[in-house]
C-alpha cells in the first residue's frame, strides 16, 4: 500500500491546536478486491514462485526464502561471471580441467585439446547444460581475471567460484552460495527461490546471456575444426516440445538428485516480463506443467489484476 500522505494538525473550536492521536486507522474499501494467494498450491513441489522481472514483486511463492539445491540454475551465474570478466571472443584451450567433470554429467562434449571462443563455451553451458564447459570456463576465466596462468584446476575454479558469490553479494542475492560452477550437490552450494528471480532479473538485463539462454538451437565450428550442433535443453522454446509456449524467452533447467527436476524461466505477456520458478520437482512433467500454470497465473493477474484459482477470495 502507498503510504498515507501527512496532513497539518487539526485545530479546535477555540483556534488552538488538537493532540494529535497516536493512534490512525485505516478504513479499507470494502469494495475493493483484495487477492490472498491461497498456500501450498502446488502440493507435489515445494518451491515456487512468480515474479515481475523488473520490479521482482511477487505475485505467488511457496518457500520464497528457504534454502535449496540449485542444481544447474548455477549456471545462470556462472554464464554471469564469464561475460562479466572474460571476453566473449577470445579463444579457450580446453585442457585438463576438463576431467574435473564429474560422471553422468550432462555435458556439451569438448576434449582436451579443442578450442573455441568464450562466447561458444556459453552456449555449450547454458543450451545442451554443459558441466564440461563449465570446468572449462572456470578455469580460464579465473586464470585470466587472477593474472596467474599456471594456477592449478582445483585453485582456478575455487577462485572462479570466489568471483560467484562476490557477484551473488554485489547484486543482493545473499542467500545464496557456490562451491563449484556446474550445480553439483554440495552442502554449501545453496540458493533461493527469492534469490534465482532476482539472478533470472540480471540475466535478462545481460544482453549475452539473455540471447543464448533464449536460443533453441545453433550449429557453429570452434576454432579447432570441430561442428557442434546443440539444442536448448529447456522445452518450454522448443517448437517440437509438446511443453513449447512462445510466449517463453529464456530459462535454465536443472537436475540432480537432491535438488530434483527444476527450472527457472522468463516469459513475456503483452510487453511485461515475468519469471516463473519450480524447484525440486519429482519428475519433468511436473516441472514443465507447473511453469505452464504459473504462466497461466500471469495471464490471468495482468488482463484482470487477480490471481484468480490462486487466491482464496477470487470467485
Amino acid at each position: 500500500k502507498a503510504p498515507v500522505s501527512e496532513s497539518s494538525v487539526p485545530e479546535s473550536s477555540d483556534g488552538s491546536e488538537q493532540e494529535e492521536s497516536s493512534e490512525s486507522t485505516v478504513v479499507e474499501d470494502p469494495n475493493v478486491h483484495k487477492c490472498t494467494p491461497v498456500e501450498d498450491y502446488f502440493t507435489k513441489v515445494p518451491y515456487v514462485g512468480l515474479y515481475n522481472a523488473d520490479t521482482l514483486e511477487a505475485y505467488y511463492t511457496e518457500k520464497a526464502d528457504a534454502r535449496l539445491y540449485p542444481a544447474s540454475q548455477t549456471k545462470l551465474v556462472t554464464a554471469q561471471v564469464a561475460v562479466k570478466y572474460g571476453n566473449l571472443q577470445e579463444i579457450y584451450y580446453v585442457g585438463n580441467e576438463v576431467y574435473l567433470t564429474k560422471p553422468g554429467s550432462s555435458v556439451f562434449g569438448v576434449t582436451k585439446g579443442m578450442s573455441m571462443t568464450l562466447e561458444q563455451l556459453i552456449y555449450g553451458l547454458l543450451l545442451p547444460s554443459g558441466n564440461d564447459a563449465a570446468y572449462v570456463i572456470a578455469a580460464g576465466v579465473a586464470r585470466r581475471h587472477s593474472g596467474n596462468m599456471e594456477m592449478s584446476n582445483t585453485d582456478a575454479v575455487n577462485y572462479f567460484c570466489g568471483l560467484m558469490n562476490d557477484f551473488c553479494k554485489e547484486i543482493g542475492a545473499n542467500n545464496s552460495h557456490f562451491t563449484n560452477p556446474e550445480g553439483w550437490d554440495d552442502d554449501n552450494q545453496y540458493t533461493t527461490v527469492a534469490d534465482l528471480a532476482l539472478i533470472m532479473s540480471k540475466a535478462l538485463d545481460n544482453e549475452t546471456v539473455a540471447k543464448i539462454m533464449g536460443t533453441p538451437h545453433i550449429k557453429f565450428v570452434i576454432n579447432s575444426g570441430e561442428t557442434f550442433n546443440i539444442s536448448n535443453s529447456n522445452k518450454l522454446i522448443k517448437e517440437s516440445s509438446a511443453y513449447y509456449n512462445p510466449c517463453v524467452i529464456g530459462g535454465k533447467t536443472g537436475f540432480t538428485d537432491y535438488a530434483g527436476q527444476c527450472l527457472t524461466t522468463a516469459f513475456e505477456i503483452d510487453g511485461t516480463t515475468y519469471i516463473a520458478i519450480a524447484d525440486c520437482c519429482p519428475d519433468d512433467a511436473v516441472r514443465y506443467n507447473t511453469i505452464t500454470e504459473l504462466i497461466y497465473l500471469a495471464n490471468e493477474f495482468q488482463f484482470s489484476g487477480k490471481l484468480g484459482k490462486f487466491c482464496i477470495n477470487c470467485e
